[in-house]
This record gives structure tokens, C-alpha cells and sequence, in this order.
């Protein structure tokens, strides 16, 4: 993005946030000529991090005007961090902060990368920008608040599709057709976000993120996208059978004997104890045959990937048990060793007692 696009910056609003813990996240409007704008949420100790990553890059910080410190002479006088007058001062001071950047003699402080990826992380940002960027402009804080904002995405369109089928069921077929779209359209943002996500941990780890905590993200991720996957099979999942189709008695009919609960079938194979009858659940209760087969072929699969992985952690047990037990026969025959050698050298010094009472 060229720098000499842009043509103001602004903060106008500020909200509460409570993860991963109580702070003040600043809505950074960013506006360009071509009458594009994006907001980008930050909280004070991002502007922190880009004062010091602007001093590391440019050699110096940006002093006319400079950024607002974390702890004034007003909080001395007994106003909290959550303040409201407070808040509004330190708004004040990072909106001018960000505009003598924009609009400062030294062009050295706009034409950072860090201070390009502090502003250019928007989702409307163009692919073009994105390009020059090559980063998510994630940091280690806004990807956990992306996070949490997919998430919540991720319940809303459960709930889309829970009314959608509560819709179905009371024959309302348009409003049931309009909150499957909903839903669709709230899935494909999921979806192209969840990937953003996951290129910004890739970003985050070789930042030097720690091993752990990136373990923990990658798993935060599968889970999301699995849950995605999942959304994405049930609202293809109709509760009627199409035009044409079988008639909902045949469909109850076949929902009946896929479950089990048909009278005199008799299951193969030997069962142990009395067999539990089949309970229709909320998730099933939206499905058609269809969709019941869809919803068990992905219950197996995660059941595998589940067996894959503690397949895996079997196997590195074993490894540890063998490397464990190699560390024992050697330190067992360390101390063979180590007893053999006080046995001669305590027959030594018997041999050298006898002697010396000889020479008595």
C-alpha cells in the first residue's frame, strides 16, 4: 500500500474487553484517497510495542507529538485505568500520535513495516496491501481476540441453523430458507477468516512464539476448523425431503432402521450386557438419511484422527519406556562396577591392615 494513499487516521471509539484480560481495545480508522476505510482494534501496549519497534527500526521514536505514557500525573490523583475522562485523554494522545506519524516532515516513521502492519491489518484490506505486507499483522494479543471472535461467530451460526430448522418444522419455508442462507453466508467468513487466523500463527511462530503455547494455538485452530467443517455439512442438511423424494413416513421409516429401533431386527455379532436403545438427539433431530450418514462418517473420522493421535502417544511412551529402561541397565551396570571396585579395594585394605600389625 502506498503510503501516499492514505489520507487520515482516527480514533473515535474505544471498547472493554475482558480477554485474555480486562483492557481498553482503541478502534483505529484508517482512510484512504480512494474513499476506502478499515478499522483495526489496538490496545495501549500495541502502541508501546510499535513505539519501541519504530525506535529499533528508524533509530529514534516519534516526538512531535510523542506517545502518551502508560502511568500520568492524572492517575496519581486517584483515576483509575478505566476512567472515562481518562480513557478520553489517552484516546486524544494516540490519535495524534498516529496522525504526526502519518503526516510528520520524516517519512522514515510511515514508510516502517511495523508501523504498515499496525495500521493495514483490517479485513477489508486490499490484496494489493496484503501483498506488500506478506503478514496477517497479527500480534500475540489480537490473534486471541480473533479467536474469541470467531468463536462467538461459530455459536451464531448454530444458532442460524437451529432456527432454521425450528422454521422447517412450523412450515415456514421461506424464513427457514433465508436463515440458511444467513447461515451459509456467516460459514464462508468463518471459513476465510479461520485461514487468516491460521497464516498469522504461522507469522507468530517465527516470531518466536514458544513451543508450547504454539501447540496450544494449533489445537485452538484444528478445533475451530473442525467445528467449521461440521457447520458446513449440517447446512447442507435438509429436515424435508426434496421434491420427489420419499415420503417423511419412508424417511421415519429408514431413520428407524438406521438407528436400530426397528421391531425384530436382530444385530450381528455378540453383545455384551443389555443393548442401549437409540435416542434421538438434537443433532440428529435436524438430519434427513442423508445427513445422519454424513454426521456419522465425520463422527469416525474424528474418531480415527482421535485413535491417530493417541496411536501416537502410545508410541512415545513406548519410546520413553525403552529409553527409560536403557538408562537403567547402564546405570545398573555402573553400579556392578562401582561394587566391584569397593569389594577389591576393601580386600586391599584388609591385605594392608594385616600388615601393619605385622610391622607392630
Amino acid at each position: 500500500m502506498a503510503q501516499s494513499s492514505l489520507s487520515g487516521i482516527f480514533i473515535r471509539s474505544h471498547q472493554t474487553r475482558t480477554s485474555p484480560k480486562t483492557h481498553i481495545a482503541y478502534a483505529v480508522e484508517v482512510h484512504e484517497s480512494t474513499s476506502r476505510t478499515w478499522t483495526v482494534w489496538r490496545r495501549y501496549s500495541e502502541f508501546e510495542d510499535l513505539d519501541k519497534d519504530l525506535l529499533a527500526d528508524v533509530g529514534s521514536s516519534p516526538s512531535h507529538p510523542s506517545l502518551p505514557p502508560k502511568r500520568s500525573w492524572t492517575m496519581k490523583m486517584g483515576r483509575g485505568i478505566h476512567d472515562e475522562s481518562l480513557i478520553e485523554e489517552r484516546r486524544l494522545g494516540l490519535e495524534q500520535y498516529l496522525r504526526g506519524i502519518l503526516g510528520g516532515r520524516d517519512d522514515r516513521f510511515r514508510q516502517s513495516h511495523c508501523f504498515i502492519a499496525f495500521i493495514a491489518a483490517a479485513p477489508g484490506a486490499s490484496s494489493s496491501s496484503k501483498a506488500a505486507l506478506a503478514s496477517t499483522g497479527f500480534t500475540v494479543s489480537t490473534w486471541l481476540d480473533e479467536h474469541a471472535s470467531l468463536v462467538g461467530l461459530s455459536r451464531e451460526i448454530r444458532a442460524e441453523l437451529s432456527r432454521r430448522d425450528s422454521l422447517s418444522t412450523s412450515g415456514d419455508s421461506t424464513a427457514s430458507h433465508q436463515a440458511n442462507v444467513q447461515a451459509k453466508k456467516k460459514l464462508a467468513q468463518l471459513v476465510s477468516r479461520s485461514t487468516t487466523l491460521s497464516k498469522g500463527l504461522a507469522e507468530l511462530a517465527k516470531s518466536g512464539l514458544p513451543e508450547g503455547e504454539l501447540r496450544r494455538r494449533t489445537d485452538m485452530i484444528s478445533s475451530l476448523q473442525d467445528d467449521a467443517e461440521t457447520l458446513g455439512k449440517l447446512s447442507v442438511a435438509s429436515r424435508h425431503p426434496a421434491r420427489g423424494a420419499m415420503p417423511r413416513e419412508s424417511v421415519s421409516t429408514g431413520r428407524a432402521e438406521l438407528l436400530g429401533s426397528s421391531a425384530g431386527l436382530k444385530r450381528p455379532g455378540r453383545t455384551l450386557g443389555a443393548g442401549a436403545k437409540p435416542v434421538e438427539t438434537t443433532e440428529t433431530r435436524a438430519l434427513d438419511d442423508h445427513g445422519l450418514m454424513q454426521l456419522q462418517t465425520q463422527m469416525m473420522s474424528a474418531q480415527d484422527d482421535r485413535l491417530s493421535s493417541l496411536s501416537a502417544v502410545v508410541r512415545r511412551q513406548k519410546e520413553l519406556s525403552l529409553a527409560i529402561s536403557h538408562e537403567l541397565e547402564s546405570q545398573n551396570e555402573l553400579l556392578d562396577g562401582l561394587s566391584n571396585d569397593v569389594d577389591s579395594s576393601a580386600a586391599k585394605l584388609g591385605s594392608a591392615t594385616k600388615q601393619l600389625r605385622r610391622l607392630g
